[in-house]
């Protein structure tokens, strides 16, 4: 028997209502983002959403769900493969989007038309 299996916190943290609940919050972030950014700038959308708090604290909440989901339905069986990958890869996209938001930068180019650049 798994340890967490009748963890009341595992259970709340791994609910499909938190899943949902998250994951329609995140869609009302970025399309409120992107009307930000087609009425402002870039900059006011990443001020108000994307480098916000608040935008990293749900998407952190989100991947401990996905992974207490998985924890949740440890070991898996073979017809949980399809449930392993998709949380996976979207536990893998938010690791990825973390490391870029923090380790990354961003940089720009200016080509003018008929121009090449190194």
């Amino acid at each position: 028997m798994r340890p967490w299996a009748g963890n009341k916190i595992v259970k709340i943290v791994a609910a499909p209502q938190l899943t949902l609940a998250l994951l329609l919050l995140i869609g009302i972030a970025i399309a409120s983002a992107t009307f930000v950014e087609s009425s402002l700038t870039t900059a006011s959308a990443k001020a108000y959403v994307y480098n916000a708090l608040w935008f990293e604290i749900v998407l952190g909440v989100f991947g401990l769900n996905l992974l207490a989901a998985l924890t949740r339905w440890w070991p898996f069986r073979p017809h949980l493969v399809g449930f392993l990958l998709i949380h996976m890869a979207v536990i893998l996209i938010l690791v990825g989007a973390a490391v870029t938001r923090f380790m990354g930068y961003e940089g720009s180019m200016p080509i003018r038309e008929g121009q090449t650049v190194d």
